[in-house]
């Protein structure tokens, strides 16, 4: 996989000692995989994304979008039914990267970073769980961005391990604003 740039190394051990730090591994730590320090270090490339040029170019390349429809069967990954029902005025746009031998297939999601930090925790951990299942259907790994392309969030399946893992950050503004509001519905203000 070769050596990876400072700033990446630098960032993934930012993130676990944040995840330390705020108990969200109540103390212990863990083993991760090469795997997973990609999907969570690797960044989206959000200025060539933004271009229409760029984005016919990544479709031509394999990568899947709203836009891509198979003339023979189902595109894979399916995501449209996905996105009607659980990415309401959150989700504002999705890309599925084929793996190729040094990146394992993922989907990104970009979401409107208004609404994310106005939706509780448990409302963007459901999101993150929901899209990362379905895409996990499909062999995929989720990551959640905001369309400055910092991530908030993944939902992991590496290849070797039998279960997945969520990250999600809880540096919103409105982490825990309404616990109680329904999954993926934002809460909104009085």
């Amino acid at each position: 996989m070769g050596i990876r740039p400072q700033w990446k190394t630098s960032f993934f051990y930012g993130v676990v000692s944040l995840m330390l730090g705020t108990g969200l591994l109540g103390g212990r730590a863990i083993a991760v995989d090469d795997e997973t320090v990609l999907l969570l270090t690797d960044p989206l490339e959000i200025q060539s994304l933004n271009l229409p040029e760029e984005r016919q170019q990544l479709i031509n390349q394999g990568v899947v979008t709203p836009e891509t429809i198979s003339q023979t069967g189902l595109t894979v990954p399916s995501l449209w039914w996905a996105q009607q029902q659980y990415g309401g005025n959150l989700l504002e746009y999705w890309f599925a990267f084929p793996g190729r031998e040094d990146v394992p297939p993922r989907v990104d999601l970009l979401v409107n970073q208004q609404v994310w930090n106005n939706t509780d925790y448990l409302a963007q951990y459901g999101f993150l769980l929901r899209f990362g299942r379905v895409s996990e259907e499909f062999g995929y790994s989720t990551r959640v961005f905001n369309g400055r392309g910092e991530l908030l969030g993944a939902y992991i399946c590496p290849s070797n391990a039998p279960t997945c893992r969520i990250f999600l950050s809880p540096a919103t503004p409105n982490a825990f604003l309404n616990p109680l509001a329904p999954l993926i519905t934002p809460a909104t203000s009085p």
